[in-house]
């Protein structure tokens, strides 16, 4: 995923990896290898925002976007990640919509859980 993220936007990928808990990486390879990447503390995970969202079938969505290193909906807030970005992992333009959108509401309702 690092990888893809580096074709699109280089100067970043040191942030990403930061939020990613990995090192840069602009090798070829499909997969990074070793461990799952772990979120660091207070993060919340995809599901989580694909629950929020309502979007039924999520174990698709769920099984693209984790499997291309989106972990925590915050990375859709990275500036330079485009949504067509997002639509080349082969997901529709609706669902792309949604999770871009509404990223700002569920900060909100998790900011309420914490309140």
């Amino acid at each position: 995923m690092l990888t893809i993220l580096a074709f699109f936007f280089p100067h970043q990928l040191s942030m990403i990896s930061g939020l990613l808990g990995t090192k840069p990486s602009t090798s070829n390879c499909d997969s990074l290898p070793g461990d799952p990447i772990s979120l660091p503390p207070n993060e919340f995970h995809i599901e989580g925002y694909i629950d929020f969202l309502g979007i039924q079938y999520k174990e698709n969505f769920l099984k693209k976007l984790i499997g291309n290193g989106f972990h925590s909906h915050k990375i859709l807030k990275l500036a330079g990640l485009l949504r067509a970005n997002v639509r080349g992992l082969g997901l529709t333009l609706g669902v792309v919509t949604v999770l871009f959108d509404n990223i700002h509401k569920y900060d909100q309702y998790l900011a309420s859980l914490h309140g």
